[in-house]
């Protein structure tokens, strides 16, 4: 009899200790997000940005130069909101991007949430819009800014699907 359960908990022990497959492919990913700078026209606006290993240049994603909300200033804001990026990555529900409305405040937010979720909460915020943004112009500039060249560029803080996949970035951070 002992045998016998001996061989079942060890048939059993290697899934129980199997990291998640979201967990497996942030690692191989190794993606890092990060607050950067873009010059444009000659001023240096915050920027969130991604990188992964092996790749030449950072993919630009969303530029921090509207007035930022509770006081804080626009680098302040990129460097919160870029380790917000990267929580939700290493946390592995970043595999795609949504928007919805805080149910508290009425604003617009951007959240990353595992493929199974449906709606964008404060538990999986990356971002409240700006006041007067549209939230699905926000959402479009993001889907732009992660989709490359020829398709948009980064999204500076039209109407389409709710979700952005996030394949699309890790696609396009393996091909940069």
């Amino acid at each position: 009899m002992s045998k016998l359960l001996s061989c079942a908990i060890a048939l059993f022990i290697p899934i129980l200790i199997l990291p998640s497959p979201s967990l497996a492919r942030n690692k191989t990913d190794n993606v890092q997000f990060f607050c950067g700078r873009v010059n444009q026209d000659g001023k240096i606006i915050p920027t969130t940005q991604a990188v992964s290993s092996g790749t030449v240049e950072p993919v630009s994603l969303i530029l921090w130069q509207y007035t930022p909300p509770q006081g804080m200033t626009n680098q302040q804001r990129c460097e919160t909101v870029s380790k917000r990026f990267q929580v939700a990555w290493d946390r592995g529900t970043f595999d795609k991007l949504i928007v919805g409305i805080d149910k508290k405040t009425g604003m617009g937010i951007v959240c990353a949430v595992p493929y199974a979720e449906k709606e964008c909460t404060r538990s999986h915020l990356l971002f409240n819009v700006s006041s007067g943004r549209d939230t699905e112009e926000v959402r479009d500039s993001l889907r732009n800014a992660i989709s490359g060249p020829g398709k948009g560029g980064p999204q500076s803080q039209s109407s389409g699907e709710n979700e952005i996949d996030t394949r699309l970035l890790r696609d396009r951070l393996k091909n940069r």
